[in-house]
C-alpha cells in the first residue's frame, strides 16, 4: 500500500510541476519532497516498533 502512495505522490507533484512555473513549482516540489520523507521516515519507525 505505501509503494503506491510514493508512486501516485511523485506522479501528483511531476504533473503539478509541469503545469506551473517559478516559485509555485519550487513549493510543490519542496512539498512533494516533505512528503516523501515523512512516509520514508515513517515507515521505518513503524516498522521499528513491531519488532519491539
Amino acid at each position: 500500500m505505501k509503494k503506491w502512495l510514493i508512486i501516485s505522490s511523485c506522479l501528483g507533484a511531476l504533473l503539478a510541476s509541469t503545469q506551473t512555473s517559478g516559485l509555485l513549482r519550487s513549493v510543490i516540489e519542496l512539498a512533494a519532497f516533505g512528503c516523501l520523507l515523512w512516509l520514508v521516515l515513517g515507515g521505518q519507525r513503524n516498522s521499528s516498533q513491531k519488532t519491539h
